[in-house]
């Protein structure tokens, strides 16, 4: 089953569409990471500009609504990491988000890692919970696999996957 990207982009679902190439980029290093891409939409994390999904064959893009949470007290030792799928099951795209926390820079492995994921058909984002231990490295876009987002995962003694089931919307340690 299919969703057609011209009925998840188009004006009537969402009132805030705007044309990518007029979208007023503020990164200060005019930098951007393309978190994914399914079925021709691309997710795109503009940093301090926010998160986007883009139609690349109409030219369409969605801003994402930002995350209610509160940055950690040491707001300098955290970093996020993204991930975008198609959930067959439900018809829905969806991005996952790990805010990812430390206790201490030189073991990145302690503290927490919050799970959140955004549904495009509930315009909404869900928290999964604390999904604990282990590093994921800050430059990894989750990789789709079987309707399911992965992401290594360092363990002080061996690694591992980190793997969020898009469908059931719930993680696991493979």
């Amino acid at each position: 089953k299919q969703c057609s990207l011209n009925c998840l982009m188009c004006d009537e679902i969402s009132t805030d569409v705007v044309m990518f190439d007029n979208l007023n980029w503020e990164v200060p290093s005019r930098t951007i990471v393309i978190v994914g891409s399914y079925n021709g939409l691309v997710c795109i994390d503009a940093n301090v500009s926010g998160l986007f999904l883009w139609n690349p064959s109409n030219g369409k893009s969605k801003e994402l609504p930002d995350l209610d949470v509160e940055v950690p007290e040491y707001s300098d030792q955290y970093y996020i990491i993204f991930g975008f799928g198609y959930d067959e099951v439900n018809d829905d795209y969806k991005v996952v988000e790990i805010i990812c926390t430390f206790d201490d820079c030189a073991v990145l492995s302690s503290g927490r890692r919050d799970v959140n994921v955004y549904s495009m058909r509930n315009e909404s984002w869900k928290s999964l919970g604390n999904f604990q231990g282990g590093y994921i490295a800050q430059e990894q876009c989750g990789i789709v696999l079987n309707g399911n987002l992965h992401w290594p995962l360092k363990k002080e003694d061996y690694l591992s996957i980190c793997c969020v089931d898009l469908p059931s919307e719930t993680y696991r340690e493979m």
